[in-house]
């Protein structure tokens, strides 16, 4: 009862404070989330220095997995990817780790699929022999490695609809004794529908609770890694700026479309000037009169909206003392929907990103 009333509340309390992440932060001058900010607020957190604000509390991976299963713990690791791409790295990495004994690579798309269940079920039946190796001597026994038939499932940084995809196919599938996943990138789900919200708790509050739309924004923010990478003096700047640049775009039609991979550099971002003569090397223009009217719109805007950059500090520290709250709650109702136990995996953020794992087990047959 205690944790279905700390998730209800979780969600309560999300839902008054979705003004914070309801909106992309590109658009956050144009959605005016900055002008919900009490300005007590911001004029408290700009008194703060950045020593102090950093005191507030606040799968397959190309192979790695596989192989830190095998070489520690000796074990025989069947190696999923859709990625036929990370399956070749993989197996280019393999071939430089000292062993390349039971650790065999598939590509598969993964899903709750009777298809899909069916293709990892024959691939278990179907599975090799384990070959004997030196590989996780302090760990193994040779009756637990040559017991057919039990199997782990293991998912790390399985993204979007993976995670309570694999929780269904560890009901489905008998054959697997156990499972352990850490999520990650929830946002990358095709649809909400039996993706989140899935336990009763939060199904319950329906439309009371958020709109579709804002539980998108907050399974964005749930996954991102601001509490320990967020930069109280860089982050801000950095956001403003671009900021201004959408309302360039879709206000005033700058003609600018994105063609790095990265916006821009830590250099690029020293100062205005330097951000915009970055920006508008992507602005077509034919002539230097058009080319000087765009530099004069961006600088108008950046003029206008300079003084709102300790708003935008504010903000971004906002975001950051949510994103665990709203990572909690994303797990725990996959936990309370699944039956499933949170545990901590790793350390710390420094280790991993996400850090939560999901863990069932099967009940051992009676007696």
């Amino acid at each position: 009862m205690q944790e279905t009333e700390h998730l209800s509340s979780c969600a309560r309390f999300l839902s008054e404070f979705s003004w914070i992440y309801n909106a992309r932060m590109t658009d956050l001058l144009i959605a005016g989330t900055l002008d919900a900010i009490p300005a007590e607020w911001v004029n408290h957190i700009d008194k703060l220095s950045d020593e102090e604000l950093g005191k507030v509390p606040f799968g397959l991976i190309k192979g790695h997995l596989a192989r830190v299963l095998h070489r520690r713990y000796g074990f025989t690791v069947l190696g999923i990817d859709c990625d036929a791409s990370h399956l070749l790295k993989a197996q280019e990495r393999l071939q430089h780790s000292g062993c390349t004994e039971n650790i065999h690579h598939f590509t598969l798309q993964v899903d709750d699929s009777a298809a899909s269940l069916e293709k990892v079920r024959h691939m278990l039946l179907n599975c090799p022999d384990h070959v004997p190796c030196t590989c996780g001597e302090e760990y193994k026994s040779d009756k637990e490695l040559t017991t057919k038939n039990r199997y782990v499932l293991v998912s790390l940084h399985g993204c979007g609809q993976l995670s309570p995809g694999l929780v269904r196919m560890f009901h489905a599938l008998t054959e697997l004794e156990a499972l352990v996943c850490i999520g990650c990138c929830y946002h990358k789900a095709t649809q909400l529908d039996n993706y989140f919200p899935l336990s009763h708790e939060l199904v319950s509050l329906g439309d009371q609770w958020l709109s579709p739309d804002a539980r998108y924004q907050g399974l964005r923010l749930a996954c991102q890694e601001l509490r320990d990478s967020w930069a109280p003096d860089r982050e801000p700047r950095h956001l403003l700026f671009r900021a201004l640049l959408e309302v360039a775009c879709q206000k005033y039609g700058l003609p600018w479309k994105k063609s790095r991979r990265h916006m821009a550099r830590h250099s690029q971002l020293s100062s205005w000037d330097a951000y915009r003569e970055h920006v508008m090397k992507d602005v077509h223009c034919h002539t230097s009169d058009e080319h000087d009217s765009w530099c004069g719109v961006l600088d108008r805007l950046h003029t206008s909206h300079q003084h709102q950059l300790p708003a935008v500090r504010t903000l971004t520290l906002l975001r950051q003392l949510l994103q665990p709250c709203w990572e909690g709650v994303v797990l725990g109702d996959w936990a309370r929907w699944s039956g499933a136990r949170l545990v901590a995996a790793f350390p710390s953020a420094a280790s991993s990103p996400r850090n939560l794992a999901l863990l069932l087990a099967r009940q051992p047959p009676p007696h």
